[in-house]
Formats: structure tokens, sequence, C-alpha cells
């Protein structure tokens, strides 16, 4: 059974394999049961607050609906501190940055159209008025038919042609007591973020550099939970996709894309260190994003000359109004028997 928080706006899809639940706010996938030869799983982190709470009310669409997959266009949630890294301060003209409004954009706070469904599949879309330099955002989300895996479709209009951050924003479950999970990823290279993340446990040095997951600032990442509360976020640089996230119990997923337009992958580990509303110290979730971005800092550091681009790794990218942005991306399950 899906979460128990449904509401009459939600859309629920079914095939030979899953089920699914998407909120039109933030066009965002909810959550998702997986059948597998080993039976059903639900990957996703789950919220533990009520979308209707006063609480979250005012907070931006994607935070109250906080689910399992969405998108940032835009991508950027975080501020730019006055004591970020040498070569950060630079790139955004030598002051700091406030964290951008809507944090990851209009398509991560505002509610999109349903323009077409079946009952495996439904197309939403999201107009955006002038002075925005885009016009119009289309995503899929299917169930594809004799396997436990999800494809999504990702189309962006440009109204005119400008350089942009982007990313995808899947936030799989933390290990349940007793559990452990284990992060499999191929890439060249990593970077801390370059300052200490809003609200984060320090456990890992900004500005690091690191070639292992299992060898961040003195840190083991590969394998998850911490040995106590954490808020962490890191760049992989020059991702081979899939990613994989194994958990000991068995269950398994693999997410794929397409590297060449999304470079990097930003982990966020967030487990029970956010003590404001709506965390409340309780939240428990591991975002695997592959974007082309600077971190989560705001767009403008992303599209100017920061270190990660300064050194060759793309971190926006190109939209040109005659030829629309098109992607696909899937997330599968496994079960394997341990």
């Amino acid at each position: 059974m899906l979460h128990p928080q449904v509401s009459a706006d939600d859309i629920t899809l079914r095939w030979s394999h899953g089920e699914l639940r998407i909120s039109p706010t933030a066009a965002m996938l909810l959550d998702a049961r997986l059948r597998t030869p080993t039976g059903w799983m639900s990957p996703f982190a789950a919220p533990h607050w009520d979308r209707d709470d006063p609480d979250v009310a005012g907070l931006a669409g994607h935070i109250r609906m906080l689910g399992g997959e969405f998108v940032c266009l835009p991508f950027g949630s975080a501020p730019l501190p006055a004591d970020a890294a040498p070569g950060w301060l630079e790139a955004a003209g030598g002051d700091a940055i406030d964290a951008p409004s809507p944090p990851h954009g209009a398509s991560a706070d505002r509610d999109w159209q349903v323009v077409g469904r079946v009952p495996s599949r439904v197309v939403l879309a999201l107009d955006l008025p002038e002075p925005d330099p885009v016009c119009r955002i289309e995503r899929s989300i299917s169930g594809i038919d004799g396997e436990a895996a999800i494809r999504f479709g990702l189309r962006i209009h440009a109204r005119r042609a400008h350089r942009t951050s982007l990313g995808l924003h899947p936030i799989f479950r933390m290990p349940r007591s007793g559990e452990t999970l284990t992060i499999d990823a191929d890439f060249a290279r990593g970077r801390t973020h370059p300052a200490l993340v809003e609200g984060g446990s320090g456990l890992i040095p900004p500005d690091t550099a690191f070639s292992s997951l299992t060898d961040v600032g003195g840190i083991d990442v590969s394998t998850l939970p911490f040995a106590e509360e954490a808020e962490e976020v890191l760049q992989l640089l020059d991702v081979e996709p899939p990613v994989r996230l194994r958990w000991s119990n068995g269950d398994e997923v693999a997410l794929d894309w397409p590297r060449e337009h999304l470079p990097s992958v930003l982990l966020w580990c967030s487990d029970r260190r956010l003590t404001g509303a709506p965390w409340n110290g309780r939240y428990r979730g591991l975002g695997v994003e592959p974007i082309a971005s600077a971190f989560d800092l705001p767009p403008t550091v992303s599209v100017a000359g920061n270190p990660l681009a300064q050194a060759g790794h793309a971190t926006s990218l190109a939209l040109d109004p005659r030829v629309p942005f098109a992607i696909e991306y899937r997330i599968t399950a496994f079960g394997i028997m341990n």
C-alpha cells in the first residue's frame, strides 16, 4: 500500500510491476511500490509531516509535498555564505548570496497541469510567464510494463537563449534500524561543500577533495547510516551512470540518466540533523541528484566562473529557444536474495 496521506488531487499510476503516486504540486513523485522477484519494495524517503499542517503551509511546494523525486529548474536551494572557501565569493562578484527563492525554481514550487494520462503514464506541464527565460516545462512519469522500473521524461522549452543550472532530485530512504545502505558510484573525483551547510553536522570538513566515498575527509560515506545525526552535502564529478544503492535487506535500485547533460551527482545525506520545521529532528533521506550545477548554490554561482567550472566541470547547461531540451532517465528496482 502507498503512503496513507492521500489528496483528491493525487494521481495514481499502476502497471504490472508497480504503483506510483504523484502530486501536481512540483509534479512530485510522492512514493512508489515496485515488485521485484523477492517481493514489493518502497525505495523512496517519506516525510513525517502532514502537507496540510499549518507549519508547512507557507513553505515551497516541494518541501510541503516532499516525497521521492522532482525536477529542479534552476537547481539551487542554499545560500553562498561569506565564509565560503576561496574562489567562490570571487565567482559571485565578491559577495555572499542569499538562498534562491523559490528554492530549486518554479518547477519545484508551483502546481503543474495534467496534459495527458493513461493507467501507467502521466504527462504534466508548467507554463512560465515573462520574464522567465523558460516558457514551458513538460514532465512524463511512467511505469515500464514487465519491469520494476520507472521512466521519466523531461522537456524544456526556452523563451530565449541562456545558461542555467538543472537537477533531478530523487530522494531514497535511509536504512531502517539494523540495516545498512551502500552507495555504488563510479566517479572521477569529488568535493565537499565549500562551506558548512545550513544545519550541517560538521562530520565532513568543507571544501575537501576526495576520490573515493570510503574516505571523504576521513569519513566513510559509502555505507550509511553515519554514527550520529548528520546533514552533509557533497558533489561527485564526472560520474559514469548508473548509481546503485543496495540495502542490506536485499533491496537495490539503479538510477540511470544521460551524463552528457548532467555530469555530476549531488549527494544530500540528511539524517535527523535538521531541527527547524518541518524537519524537527526526524527527517531521514538520501538525495542522489544528477545535476549540471555547482552544489546546490544559487544559479548565479553555477553559471559563473566558479572553482568547479574553472577546473573544467560543467556546472550549467545552455538552453536554445530553437531546439527544446529533452532527456529521459529511469529508476529500476531489484531484489537480491541474501
